[in-house]
């Protein structure tokens, strides 16, 4: 038996992390098996709901998918704005948008690490689109460290160019057949906090980006 929530929720979602279990804006610290170590990780004692910061954008029939750093990615709540819950530090930051802003939709975490949204309704209308958001892993780390960055959606065998903060160029790549692609970059010098990694097609001109955060 667990204490009482405070708040109320309609269509509530959860999703397992690392630390607990997410339940749309709370935690849930199960696997916490003592009251010190759960004292110790900031999650209050076993059992109990503890309050984390609240999503930067308001969303309804969200999806919740866990990804393997952890994270959870928060898609698909009738906005285009998606963003990724980090249970070490209970917050929310925001990643690359949706094209399209759908609720009820799916999601799924593919062995490549993205993660598939497909169907869903827009508006008062169901949508047979699937769209796959960019990915950047590790989403942190110091300046000079190599980060993996993966997309699709872009014409096949063009060329797509990815910036830092939209100015830089840090790198290229060549999509392949499907219109997807997968690279490595070296994090510029930056100051430490969150920035910005765009990737932009060259005949597509389709774009999108997610966020990184410098540590150290």
């Amino acid at each position: 038996m667990t204490k009482r929530s405070h708040w109320a929720r309609h269509r509530k979602l959860a999703v397992i992390t690392c630390t607990g279990v997410l339940v749309s804006g709370l935690i849930l610290p199960v696997l916490a098996t003592t009251a010190a170590a759960a004292t110790a990780g900031r999650l209050g004692p076993p059992n109990t709901f503890v309050a984390t910061a609240p999503l930067g954008v308001a969303q309804s029939e969200q999806t919740a998918t866990l990804l393997s750093d952890g994270r959870v990615l928060i898609a698909a709540g009738g906005t285009t704005n998606a963003e990724l819950y980090n249970p070490a530090t209970r917050s929310f930051a925001p990643t690359a948008k949706m094209p399209l802003a759908v609720s009820g939709a799916t999601a799924t975490l593919l062995r490549s690490g993205k993660v598939l949204v497909a169907g869903g309704v827009h508006g008062l209308h169901q949508v047979a689109s699937a769209e796959l958001l960019m990915s950047v892993h590790p989403a942190s780390g110091k300046a000079g460290s190599k980060v993996t960055v993966t997309g699709s959606g872009f014409y096949a065998g063009e060329t797509v160019t990815l910036l830092w903060d939209n100015i830089t160029v840090v790198g290229h790549a060549k999509t392949t057949a499907t219109g997807s692609f997968g690279t490595t970059i070296t994090i510029p010098k930056a100051t430490a906090g969150a920035h910005v990694i765009a990737v932009r097609g060259r005949r597509s001109f389709a774009g999108t980006d997610a966020t990184f955060t410098v540590t150290g």
